[in-house]
């Protein structure tokens, strides 16, 4: 690990789907939907022309964290529109949420990926940049220095992981 420099980090919540978001919420507030799949935030519009000239847009690919779940927005909408909608198996909670940009490889270009620091012992379902799917025992407070873009939730039973986003 001599040498290396991290310039982010994020708390990885593991899903069979959704990749590890760039690090630093884009945008927060609190949540007041128990609709599956929703998160409403009447004090937030969401439009891009009301986001874009704040620094961030929000929309489909952005990721969202809320009550320890997360969930891939679909669209924005709602009379604001103050709604988003996620994927199906999003389900939210009443309180705060936070939205990251996504973090997604194409046929033309591959993500970076991240390291992982692992604090709790156990197994650890990866997918790699370059697509590969792997299960790596870890020990509790250790490095996994293997460039990834998702842990999945089926086969980690790995607890406190947090992705490292390496300096360029």
């Amino acid at each position: 690990m001599a040498g290396v420099i991290y310039q982010d980090a994020i708390n990885v919540i593991p899903n069979d789907t959704i990749n590890i978001p760039q690090p630093g919420p884009i945008v927060s507030g609190t949540n007041s939907s128990n609709i599956a799949g929703n998160i409403r935030d009447a004090s937030k519009d969401f439009r891009r022309q009301v986001t874009n000239p704040q620094g961030y847009n929000v929309g489909g690919g952005s990721v969202v964290y809320n009550g320890g779940n997360i969930g891939e927005v679909i669209e924005v909408f709602g009379t604001t529109p103050d709604e988003l909608q996620c994927n199906g198996s999003f389900i939210p909670t009443i309180g705060p949420y936070e939205v990251y940009n996504g973090n997604y490889t194409t046929a033309n270009s591959k993500s970076d990926g991240f390291s992982l620091y692992i604090t709790g012992a156990g197994d650890l379902s990866v997918v790699t940049v370059f697509g590969n799917t792997v299960v790596i025992p870890v020990l509790a407070n250790s490095f996994l220095d293997l460039q990834v873009i998702r842990v999945n939730a089926t086969g980690t039973t790995a607890t406190g992981i947090i992705a490292l986003q390496i300096q360029d």
